[in-house]
């Protein structure tokens, strides 16, 4: 009686665990598919930045000692404000577009705590879109 028990837990238990993988791996394809890609003509300016593991760094060379820190908005690939974030190194200002996971904010709402680290001779202006901009503005009033 004691084996029927516990052979009856194993399976539930790994049924549970099976389901629970098939739904992880469904909602990350899920999103994955779900992002919004950047133009042809971003993904090319994009590709002039300076990329660098988690974030992706436009200047025009001038040294100002302001820069911004853009939070992408939910399920947006980054590259997709590389012609904003261009337009705003004209001008004078570093702009750092940070990379998250599966292109959701929430899931590294301090991201922006490593560039501040690793450039302490700029000023940071935090911005975001969306929720990329809730997540920067919780970063903020929490630092």
């Amino acid at each position: 009686m004691k084996n029927r028990t516990k052979s009856r837990w194993k399976k539930i238990v790994l049924g549970i665990g099976l389901f629970l993988a098939v739904l992880v791996i469904g909602l990350t394809i899920f999103i994955k598919n779900s992002t919004y890609q950047a133009t042809d003509s971003a993904l090319k300016i994009s590709q002039s930045a300076t990329q660098e593991k988690n974030y992706d760094y436009y200047t025009n060379g001038q040294k100002n000692d302001t820069a911004l820190i853009f939070y992408p908005g939910a399920l947006v690939a980054p590259a997709s404000y590389s012609e904003w974030a261009q337009e705003v190194a004209t001008k004078g200002y570093d702009v750092y577009i940070v990379h998250f996971p599966l292109n959701l904010a929430v899931l590294a709402p301090n991201a922006a705590e490593q560039i501040i680290k690793d450039h302490p001779q700029q000023n940071f202006v935090l911005a975001g879109h969306s929720l990329g901009g809730v997540m920067a503005s919780r970063f903020v009033a929490e630092n």
